[in-house]
């Protein structure tokens, strides 16, 4: 650990990395900030819609995106912008997730209990005990839905993969462009050992 905190302190020492990484990261903030997760629909829909959800139950969020949708898009009951198929497929798996978790744990109950194929101390009798277990734990969460505003855009978008491309070719770069100016390339080359 010491010598990874050790290389991400000389990494961020040299200033033209730390220029580059910082400039990344303010353009790809800037392309997050203009983003919208639904093409032809307002900003002002969106947190109206986040507003109204606060205090609604997880069955009554896809009647508010149509009613807010109406609200502020024309002709929206009609042709639905609002839910786009993404929100509505988020929000199903929000509203199936109890019967979810609970197939997986009568998967796993089912699995174990077939006597005659799983032995009692085989990798897989402990792992169907494992899932079980787990899924237990989970059992009870009631998961909610809200917009994914600017996190979809992170996660998503081809900006952002380029950005962390550049990224970590500037960081490998300047690494290796530190031993070398440092004339210690031919002290750390790669051994049999590691570094």
């Amino acid at each position: 650990m010491k010598i990874f905190l050790y290389e991400l302190y000389k990494l961020f020492k040299n200033k033209a990395v730390t220029t580059v990484f910082l400039l990344l990261f303010a353009v790809n903030t800037v392309f997050a900030c203009l983003y919208a997760p639904v093409e032809g629909v307002p900003d002002k829909a969106l947190i109206e819609m986040n507003r109204r959800f606060e205090s609604a139950d997880e069955a009554d969020k896809r009647l508010i995106m149509l009613t807010t949708g109406s609200d502020f898009i024309p002709g929206n009951m009609l042709n639905p912008i609002l839910p786009s198929a993404d929100m509505e497929q988020d929000l199903s798996r929000v509203l199936n997730y109890t019967e979810k978790i609970e197939g997986i744990i009568d998967a796993a109950e089912k699995h174990s209990n077939l006597s005659a194929f799983v032995k009692k101390n085989s990798f897989s009798y402990r792992n169907n005990l494992a899932a079980m277990e787990a899924f237990e734990a989970v059992r009870d969460v009631k998961p909610s839905y809200y917009l994914p505003y600017s996190t979809d855009f992170f996660i998503k978008s081809n900006i952002t993969d380029i950005m962390m491309f550049f990224i970590v070719l500037t960081a490998a770069a300047g690494s290796v462009w530190n031993d070398k100016l440092r004339g210690v390339t031919a002290l750390i080359h790669t051994a049999k050992e590691g570094r």
